[in-house]
């Protein structure tokens, strides 16, 4: 049978006790190399092949991957939640690479190589290995000693297609890029729209607002609006 090691807080001698009230506490082996923990007779966690399980009993392929740690469920609840309570810093969320395949090693990533990404999978009927959308970090130049220059990339999958395409980039100097890996005329290329077709952009004011394009000389005052093309 299954072994099992049970919490108490009664004063029997074990391995009498292994309920508190009604409510069973525990720690069982449902199958080799798995370990579940039982909080109020139903299963919470699981260790299975290395893998954290919180919310169900079985890995669950997602984005095409089988990761290290694992949160499923059906409940508006069932998430990830980080929190700080701080007068000064804010809860964060890190994510790192180096370039060497041994742990503690601490290798500069190469040029143009991805440090990164945030994925949203998505259920196609078959399963849920197809990437709908993502979000890449990526250096831009070999990485040295406290000089990372690194971009994002936004993508999204289009009708038709199963994986997803870059559609906005936000480059290490600042330039923001949409449609397109490069950047316009070296002295206006802060925004660059490219794509092919029809392109251009809307200003939409939905009550009865002005719309306007500003150019401008200062951070206050009339030089803030030297300049400016407008729609009453």
């Amino acid at each position: 049978g299954n072994g099992q090691a049970s919490f108490h807080d009664g004063t029997a001698s074990l391995p009498s006790i292994t309920n508190i009230g009604d409510l069973e506490t525990g720690m069982f082996f449902p199958a080799n190399d798995e370990i579940a923990f039982t909080l109020g007779g139903t299963e919470a966690t699981r260790i299975s092949g290395g893998r954290v399980l919180i919310g169900h009993t079985e890995t669950v392929a997602n984005g095409g991957d089988n990761q290290q740690f694992q949160v499923v469920g059906t409940g508006s609840s069932d998430g990830i939640s980080l929190a700080r309570f701080n007068a000064d810093y804010g809860a964060y969320f890190t994510i790192g690479r180096s370039g060497s395949g041994t742990i503690g090693t601490f290798t500069a990533v190469p040029i143009n190589d991805e440090i990164g990404r945030i994925q949203f999978a998505v259920a196609d009927g078959t399963d849920m290995a197809s990437v709908g959308a993502m979000i890449n970090a990526a250096t831009e130049e070999l990485a040295a000693s406290n000089d990372v220059p690194t971009r994002l990339m936004f993508s999204t999958t289009a009708d038709g297609a199963s994986s997803p395409t870059e559609r906005m980039r936000l480059d290490s100097s600042g330039r923001l890029l949409i449609g397109t890996t490069t950047e316009g005329d070296a002295s206006a290329d802060n925004f660059t729209v490219s794509g092919s077709g029809n392109i251009g952009m809307t200003l939409r004011s939905t009550d009865s607002g002005q719309n306007s394009f500003f150019f401008s000389d200062g951070t206050s005052g009339t030089p803030e609006y030297a300049g400016y093309v407008q729609y009453n």
